[in-house]
């Protein structure tokens, strides 16, 4: 008679984090905090052959009108290690409330760790406090964030995709 297999269901080890600390700011408040990780993002997964330039004013206006906000994430030293940014608006066809990111960003020590999924459930968690009934989740695709949405397709659904095409002036 032949031994019985025993299956287990293989689990990813993941490193274990440090105490981190989470702040809801402005965008206003977030930005002098954040401006370096901004500009990593930004280097990684920004507009091609463009150059990080922050419309502060466009800041300042969002966050005085309630309509944008950021998660930060610090690590024990209080040196901020990600951070997930939020604009809400009306939805246009729907008329109601949602909540679109603008970025999602962990440096990269942080990244395969629970990190990024304590920021992207506070996100919501807070636009759900705002009155926002959607959130829509823009990422760059075949990254891993996209990969970690996708393997949550009960929860967030596919339903577009954008393409970027540079207009020339002239």
């Amino acid at each position: 008679m032949a031994p019985a297999l025993i299956c287990h269901k293989a689990r990813v080890l993941r490193p274990k984090l440090p105490r981190m600390k989470f702040e809801t700011l402005t965008l206003k408040q977030a930005l002098p905090i954040v401006r370096d990780l901004l500009q990593e993002n930004f280097n990684e997964t920004g507009l091609p052959g463009r150059r990080l330039c922050v419309h502060e004013a466009t800041y300042e206006a969002l966050s005085e009108a309630g309509a944008s906000f950021a998660v930060v994430a610090f690590d024990e030293d209080e040196r901020a290690v990600g951070f997930a940014s939020v604009f809400l608006s009306i939805h246009q066809h729907t008329s109601e409330l949602c909540a679109t990111n603008d970025t999602v960003f962990l440096l990269p020590t942080y990244r395969g760790t629970s990190l990024g999924g304590q920021l992207i459930v506070r996100a919501e968690r807070e636009a759900r406090k705002h009155g926002a009934r959607l959130f829509l989740w823009q990422v760059v695709a075949d990254t891993p964030i996209d990969r970690a949405f996708a393997s949550r397709a009960s929860s967030y659904n596919l339903f577009q995709r954008i393409y970027l095409k540079e207009l020339q002036h002239g």
